[in-house]
């Protein structure tokens, strides 16, 4: 294992990888796929130093002697109770000052890659490997990746490009957006927040938009075909697709029906639902087919 400590603005070059780990307090995150090597450029940071390893082609950037690092699994355990999230939000901002840094990497493509961030941005873009995200407070920029995303933010936004994987986005109080998204599978949730999918990929085979308060706008292509459940508890449901019935019974509204046809080969069409506490709903037709953007070595199929 080879090892560095970082305490100034410093740039590294490493020997190829496939895993890279990044775990910083505060500050900014920039993970992007690229030619050429293993790139590692720190242009901010303060005490203590951050410490970089790698084994094999396994590569770790995290400060080590932090006393509160497992909170991020906490994180991952989708903790709807708001005290856990307030205590976190107050050790985000007594760590704030100490330990900051602004971190960018280039990695290959097909890299897998694990970001957790205490507090600021994160920006992934062109990466085909598996991806994990997480920030307590902060927005998370996704771009261009073709492997499954799993993004988690408390307090900031998600927002999301021409992802190809599946798609996995929570926020507690934020907005999840995802234009031009080519996943078959999105999972899109949020406490406080809206939440907006423009589907670009006809082959849809699971999307599920749910929020406690907030609105929900899904755009569909025009040669998709999904079976559409949708449910509204205080709110109002509306659809440009004729083919949805729309009922208002005692304390919901709901749209329901089929979207389209099933393709040749495929046997059964792709399901959408929309669960909304507070807030309203739209499914929107879109008039244009699966655009022409493109993840790292995926197509729109």
């Amino acid at each position: 294992m080879t090892r560095w400590e970082i305490d100034q603005p410093r740039e590294l070059t490493f020997d190829p990888v496939r895993s890279v780990h990044v775990t910083v307090v505060s500050g900014n995150v920039n993970v992007v796929g690229a030619d050429g090597p293993v790139r590692l450029e720190v242009t901010r940071i303060t005490a203590p130093p951050l410490v970089v390893e790698q084994e094999g082609e396994e590569l770790l950037v995290a400060y080590r002697d932090w006393p509160w690092r497992g909170v991020f699994d906490w994180v991952g355990k989708d903790f709807q109770d708001w005290s856990w999230k307030d205590a976190l939000g107050k050790l985000a901002r007594l760590f704030h000052a100490r330990y900051q840094a602004d971190v960018t990497l280039a990695v290959p493509y097909d890299s897998t890659v694990k970001v957790n961030l205490l507090s600021g941005p994160v920006v992934l873009s062109d990466l085909a490997g598996e991806v994990s995200a997480r920030t307590m407070s902060g927005t998370l920029t996704l771009q261009s990746l073709a492997g499954r995303v799993d993004a988690e933010v408390v307090s900031g936004d998600i927002e999301a490009e021409s992802v190809a994987g599946d798609l996995r986005a929570s926020v507690m109080s934020g907005s999840v957006v995802a234009a031009g998204c080519l996943s078959r599978r999105v999972d899109a949730r949020a406490t406080s927040g809206d939440i907006t999918l423009d589907l670009a990929n006809p082959h849809i085979e699971s999307v599920a938009a749910t929020t406690v308060s907030g609105e929900v706008i899904v755009r569909i292509p025009r040669d998709a075909c999904l079976e559409v459940s949708a449910t509204a508890v205080s709110g109002k449901l509306a659809s440009t697709f004729e083919e949805l019935r729309a009922e208002r019974g005692p304390g919901q509204s709901t749209l329901s029906g089929r979207i389209g046809s099933v393709p040749p080969g495929r046997g059964v069409p792709g399901r959408l639902s929309i669960g909304i506490t507070s807030g309203h709903g739209s499914i929107l037709r879109s008039d244009q087919p699966c655009h022409g953007a493109k993840p790292p070595r995926r197509t729109c199929d």
